[in-house]
């Protein structure tokens, strides 16, 4: 880097010229300022000062304002959250421990919605209907011991009277469709 010493009274001339009109001109004057301020920070620029002030008084309302935005709208998301959770309790008739349980199955699940949630706990919490003891067709009828006894011991005789009788329902089943 030269000092101004090495350099000829030309160059001063220009130098001081070329200063004087980025100082002055309106669209490098903040610039020019700015650059003085960093070379020496304590050079009181009182167009530059006061617009550092204001700004970072902007600056501090700006980040007020959005750090109490972003709180209002998670206000907002835990009243719909408490609204919904207390629908769902309401709905279903859950108690707070089984609503714990919903929330704990919701994580573990990814199940974003809570009825959907505690539609899933309440039928995994759902005991199986019993089933009855015996199968019982009501429509099923005791076959007619009077054709049937005739063949009982008669291996030859079951056999002629199975033949006679599902002849007899081929028929019927084929008569019915005519």
């Amino acid at each position: 880097m030269t000092t101004l010493e090495e350099l000829t009274p030309n160059q001063i001339m220009q130098l001081a010229g070329m200063t004087h009109q980025l100082a002055n001109d309106p669209a490098t004057r903040a610039d020019y300022l700015r650059l003085v301020k960093k070379r020496n920070p304590n050079v009181p620029i009182p167009e530059i000062d006061a617009v550092d002030h204001v700004n970072g008084q902007i600056d501090a309302l700006k980040a007020d304002n959005e750090k109490l935005r972003q709180e209002r709208q998670e206000e907002k998301l835990v009243a719909a959250i408490e609204k919904k959770r207390a629908s769902v309790i309401a709905k279903h008739k859950l108690t707070d421990d089984q609503m714990t349980e919903i929330e704990k199955l919701m994580v573990e699940k990814h199940l974003p919605d809570y009825d959907t949630a505690a539609e899933f706990f309440t039928m995994q919490n759902k005991v199986a209907a019993p089933t009855p003891s015996s199968i019982a067709n009501p429509d099923w009828k005791m076959p007619d011991s009077a054709v049937w006894n005739k063949g009982i011991g008669n291996k030859q005789q079951l056999d002629k009277i199975a033949r006679e009788q599902a002849y007899a329902a081929w028929n019927e089943v084929k008569g019915a469709g005519a």
